[in-house]
């Protein structure tokens, strides 16, 4: 089957709400059947592509349900609505259905399952940046260069100019409008907490990461913007530690469609950096990855540890690892920073458990010294 002639069936259209079931939903006729791709399941920024009603409704009610050991990963979502009432259902980068509430998994019947595959892969194509290197992006986007930047999560769009910067790249945002755009993607308030951005610049569209704080120099008058703010691409390092940034390139990945690749390619000092990252940028949705199974207890119990949490922050990163990291096993420490809302913040010192799975990975089996008030872990407060 050529994924061309089922590709002609979609209506691809991005969307910018956040109602749940998918925006999508709305302005739909009763009965139809549509795909949904969007980077975290609370993100208003959605493609979506309207698929054979009829067709596909009698697979799923053909299709066997099974126990699903382990609920994949997704930003793909299917909803079918029928007779006024609508089911969502995650899908997997097989194109398999999967039931988060029951835990089930969908046999379907047929092609289906192949479709599925490819109507997504299409419009996850169509949805996100291209992953290119910092050495790529700095030669197509030259100083001077004015790109339009869209929040990956909120859909909200603004433009901005490079103006300098060497191991990535330094903007401004061009008019006092495009400013005031910017700073409502940060609920208002300057941030340093990256996310995840897409970057158009001529026909091309790039996988990106900014921050939102004003710093350093300036150079466009009367836009509103004291400073400038740091863009970075795959690959591009800090101006002062010349290091790649485990918060910026995990918002890369992410912009990219390609988080899941990016983490599973991690060693087991980058797995243990990313866990860190994501939790300080709030990317709950994320957190699955780092497991072997998001249904296991030791998952449970850590999303019960982290959701409390404001700011996870790395003080010192411990470089050594053991010996066992050669193998199939690791243990790596960290000592962190953790602040939870009202209380000042506290060094902890966490510890990593972790193993390669079937495929080699390094998955996470543990994380130590998260949880709050266990007697048996040291810690100091930290003034504010």
């Amino acid at each position: 089957m050529r994924i061309r002639s089922w590709i002609g069936l979609l209506l691809i259209a991005v969307i910018c709400t956040g109602l749940e079931p998918p925006a999508a939903a709305r302005g739909r006729p009763a009965d139809s059947a549509f795909l949904t791709v969007k980077s975290s399941p609370s993100a208003s920024y959605e493609t979506t592509g309207e698929l054979p009603f009829k067709g596909l409704k009698k697979a799923i009610a053909e299709a066997d349900r099974v126990h699903a050991g382990a609920l994949p990963y997704t930003d793909r979502y299917l909803t079918i609505r029928s007779g006024g009432q609508s089911s969502v259902w995650q899908v997997g980068r097989d194109g398999r259905l999967y039931n988060a509430e029951s835990g089930e998994r969908l046999q379907l019947a047929g092609e289906w399952t192949d479709k599925l595959k490819q109507y997504a892969d299409e419009m996850s194509r169509k949805h996100y940046g291209e992953l290119v290197d910092w050495t790529e992006a700095r030669q197509a986007i030259s100083v001077k260069s004015t790109v339009t930047l869209i929040d990956l999560e909120t859909g909200l769009s603004f433009r901005a100019q490079r103006r300098a910067g060497r191991h990535h790249a330094d903007a401004q945002p061009v008019t006092k409008e495009d400013t005031k755009v910017m700073k409502q993607i940060y609920n208002d308030k300057w941030s340093w907490k990256r996310r995840a951005v897409l970057i158009r610049h001529g026909d091309r569209l790039y996988a990106a990461s900014m921050h939102g704080m004003p710093h350093g120099g300036d150079g466009i008058p009367d836009n509103g913007f004291s400073g400038h703010f740091c863009i970075h691409f795959r690959n591009s390092t800090t101006h002062g530690s010349k290091a790649r940034d485990p918060e910026h390139q995990l918002m890369v990945h992410k912009a990219s469609g390609r988080l899941e690749e990016y983490v599973r390619s991690l060693g087991p000092q980058e797995l243990a950096d990313a866990f860190i990252a994501a939790v300080h940028l709030q990317q709950h949705h994320m957190l699955g990855l780092f497991f072997k199974s998001s249904r296991s207890p030791e998952y449970v119990r850590l999303m019960e540890e982290v959701r409390p949490l404001i700011s996870l922050r790395p003080i010192q990163q411990k470089k050594e690892i053991s010996q066992e990291a050669t193998g199939w096993a690791a243990e790596i420490p960290a000592e962190v920073q953790i602040e939870r809302a009202g209380r000042k913040a506290v060094r902890h010192k966490l510890l990593f458990r972790m193993h390669r799975d079937a495929a080699g990975s390094w998955v996470l089996a543990e994380v130590e010294g998260l949880a709050d008030g266990n007697p048996n872990r040291k810690s100091n407060e930290i003034g504010e």
